[in-house]
């Protein structure tokens, strides 16, 4: 794709057809200038970034700037959603480890929870330079 189509195809996702609000420059070599009326810096996009990026790299700075052009507020509120599901996702995963841990050490006999544990020290104590076991 080159960056003409790429271009027209962020303008089509943020949602302005017909609206002059944004204008793009994909005449400098490697990236696409996008001029946002009432934001001074244009927004810079690499040219091989992909749509969903660039769009939200956009979205970004006309939200940031207190405007609500096109779809922006949209796109912002998706990339909200999905940041929130990643973290719960990750947040779940850790519980889940935790919780195996948990269990394989309360299997193991004493002697396996000292060994353990002389296990775990020794490591850090090596990491930090303390000393050597």
């Amino acid at each position: 794709m080159n960056k003409k189509e790429l271009t027209n195809k962020i303008i089509s996702r943020l949602g302005c057809y017909n609206d002059d609000w944004i204008t793009a420059d994909y005449f400098p070599k490697g990236i696409i200038n996008f001029s946002i009326k009432g934001i001074e810096e244009p927004v810079v996009v690499r040219s091989y970034s992909n749509i969903t990026d660039a769009s939200r790299a956009i979205a970004n700075a006309v939200i940031k700037e207190g405007f609500e052009y096109g779809s922006c507020k949209d796109i912002m509120k998706v990339e909200a959603e999905e940041k929130q599901r990643s973290e719960e996702m990750n947040n779940f995963m850790v519980e889940g480890f935790n919780a195996a841990e948990e269990f394989r050490i309360d299997r193991l006999s004493e002697a396996e929870k000292i060994i353990e544990i002389y296990e775990r020290y020794k490591i850090k104590i090596i990491e930090y330079g303390v000393a050597e076991a």
